[in-house]
């Protein structure tokens, strides 16, 4: 036994050397064992425990699982005989390793007899053989063309011109395509860090004298590559957090980690007015948000190039000099202003000016240099990659989380964010509200103006809420005229007060539809965990019932 384990431990130091080697065919070697070995577990576990009745034949499950068994011994024999890949046979099989991670994904979805989460498979496919190989530009076509291609043929053979093939064929493109786009970058970020590398290599044998140049340009590639590689992680977290300012905050967290010297910091967006703070480390965000600035009032606004890095020394003196007094006052009452030395960059998204980072120093006003400027403008276009892969997922996944007529919360999304909202109440011991909403006289407008009239009346009974609403407030769609909006930390008597406040907004500010003015109203329903209850069931029931007696009684009173 203890054998076993000293040559686990000493194959796992193996492949973390190795990994970062600047070798491209051991990182395919040991990310086709690692991805061979996953899929293996994947399709064995899906063998045994998918319900038959979903598929075709449980036997794709168990072909897939022996077949990438197959070359997982195969990678492992590999790994186990130091990288020797001279093989034509081997060479062979790392080249079409991505592809028949395809197939397997294809199969599976093609296994699946309802609609249901056809392309589910696919998609992981696709996001797994983004990772598990550095793609040359013709490997990398070939792989982005033929995977949606091929996925979208068999679902055509299998539905035909379907609505379902339209949805699985625009979401499997969009995917592919950020495949694509981040492939591309990862494979010219490790090309051109190979590169660079074997220059400053050859300067060193050729040059002794410039070995502490070569240091410095040296520890300045390592930290730009752990922002490249800190980047790279949130991309693959983006697939599991569609909500933008978790991404920004994980985008701070990991600059102020890898820029030792900044002690703090923040992200302002810009959102077509003035700036936000959109995440902040060192500082109370809640705080900050209640601050907008200017573009007038950053710092990139005195620059020639405001998309050039720089640093600005004692934060408090530029404000005074460039910012309006309340602001200063605003930002001095929240401890903002305390700042020695500032690290700043702007980015910009579709070629237009979108934010800044800002990473803040409280000791000293000379402790960033040229080379800090040149780590910021690395992580701002970092930023830049990121926020587009961001913006790209967002869209591929919106139309699956959200309602199209009224932009609020699915459904079925809605039941998954409930559940983890009451987990989080029942772990913090935090109350939440429950509130059920449904729309009065909406068939009688629709019977009046028509059912256009109705979408309409829904669209602004929506744009309301979503308007007056606190950002964590889940507001969701159950279906026709009924919503429901989770409150987290608050309790009952909060919540009937901002109800009351969105009623009055309603009889204060009608719909106009044919020159008439209608006054839109609705029923509600209010149940607080644990007040009311501490299951999650009998708390969606009690809202229900509260909100139709409450109809009842909007009915009497009127």
């Amino acid at each position: 036994m203890i054998k076993l384990v000293t040559y686990i431990k000493r194959r796992y130091n193996e492949i973390k050397e190795l990994r970062n080697r600047n070798d491209v065919e051991h990182y395919d070697v040991i990310m086709g064992f690692v991805s061979s070995f996953l899929i293996v577990i994947l399709e064995l576990v899906s063998f045994f425990f998918v319900d038959a009745s979903q598929i075709r034949n449980s036997y794709v499950y168990l072909f897939s699982g022996i077949w990438m068994m197959m070359q997982t011994i195969i990678f492992f024999s590999v790994m186990n005989s130091g990288f020797k890949t001279e093989s034509k046979f081997l060479k062979l099989l790392m080249f079409l390793h991505p592809f028949m991670i395809i197939a397997i994904g294809i199969a599976v979805t093609f296994n699946f007899q309802g609609y249901s989460n056809q392309i589910y498979s696919f998609l992981i496919a696709v996001f797994a053989v983004s990772l598990i190989q550095m793609y040359p530009l013709k490997k990398r076509i070939a792989l982005f063309i033929l995977a949606p291609l091929c996925f979208n043929i068999a679902i055509y053979l299998a539905h035909g011109l379907t609505p379902l093939f339209y949805e699985n064929l625009r979401i499997s493109l969009m995917m592919s395509l950020v495949g694509y786009v981040y492939t591309t970058v990862q494979f010219n970020t490790d090309t051109k860090r190979r590169a660079l590398l074997m220059q400053l290599e050859r300067n060193n044998l050729q040059q002794k004298e410039s070995i502490t140049e070569i240091r410095d340009a040296y520890s300045h590639l390592d930290q730009a590559h752990k922002i490249t590689e800190g980047m790279m992680r949130i991309t693959t977290e983006i697939l599991e957090n569609d909500q933008f300012d978790d991404v920004l905050q994980m985008i701070l967290e990991e600059a102020i980690k890898v820029v030792p010297k900044a002690q703090a910091g923040s992200i302002l967006i810009y959102n077509g007015d003035v700036m936000e703070y959109r995440a902040a480390f060192g500082y109370s965000l809640k705080n900050l948000q209640k601050i907008t600035l200017r573009i007038e009032d950053l710092f990139q606004s005195q620059f020639e190039d405001m998309y050039q890095p720089e640093i600005i020394q004692d934060l408090k003196v530029f404000d005074e000099a460039h910012v309006n007094d309340e602001t200063v006052k605003k930002l001095h009452e929240e401890g903002a202003l305390i700042a020695k030395s500032i690290l700043t960059c702007s980015f910009k998204h579709n070629n237009q000016f979108y934010g800044s980072i800002n990473l803040d120093n409280f000791e000293s006003r000379t402790i960033y240099d040229d080379s800090d400027k040149r780590m910021i403008k690395h992580l701002a276009k970092q930023i830049e990659i990121t926020i587009a892969i961001h913006k790209l997922y967002g869209k591929a996944v919106t139309q699956t989380r959200y309602d199209v007529l009224t932009q609020a919360v699915s459904r079925r999304y809605h039941q998954e964010l409930l559940e983890k909202r009451f987990e989080e109440a029942k772990k913090t011991r935090s109350p939440f509200v429950i509130c059920s909403i449904d729309l009065n006289n909406l068939k009688q407008i629709n019977d009046k103006y028509g059912h256009n009239a109705g979408d309409e009346a829904l669209r602004y009974f929506s744009s309301v809420f979503r308007k007056l609403k606190e950002q964590d407030v889940i507001f969701s769609r159950l279906g026709g005229d009924e919503f429901m909006l989770v409150y987290p930390d608050m309790e009952g008597n909060e919540v009937k007060d901002k109800i009351q406040s969105i009623r009055i907004f309603l009889s204060e500010n009608p719909m106009i539809i044919n020159h008439e003015k209608i006054i839109i109203t609705f029923g509600c329903g209010i149940a607080t965990y644990p007040y009311d209850s501490d299951v999650l069931e009998d708390l969606v029931n009690l809202s229900d019932q509260r909100m139709y007696e409450n109809k009842a009684l909007i009915k009497q009173q009127n």
